[in-house]
């Protein structure tokens, strides 16, 4: 997993747009944008925004692991 920054981003934009491509829901959905927004929101999960927890050195597989989990509705 990638573990700068815009490695991190671009996997996730990645792990989005396959999410979306299974939903059949991807038509006018600006994916790089929610990306961008999401790397700034606070997350409970991690205590902290995505975008920090990255810059904190840590890689992204958690990250798209809690993408997929809200796709799949797993949160244990």
């Amino acid at each position: 997993m990638a573990t700068s920054f815009e490695a991190c981003r671009v996997e996730l934009i990645s792990t989005v747009r396959n999410m979306l491509a299974g939903s059949g829901n991807a038509d006018r959905f600006d994916v790089e944008l929610w990306v961008d927004r999401w790397l700034v929101e606070y997350l409970p999960a991690l205590g902290t925004t995505p975008k920090d927890y990255i810059f904190a050195g840590h890689d992204g597989v958690l990250l798209v692991e809690l993408l997929q989990r809200t796709q799949s509705g797993s949160f244990s």
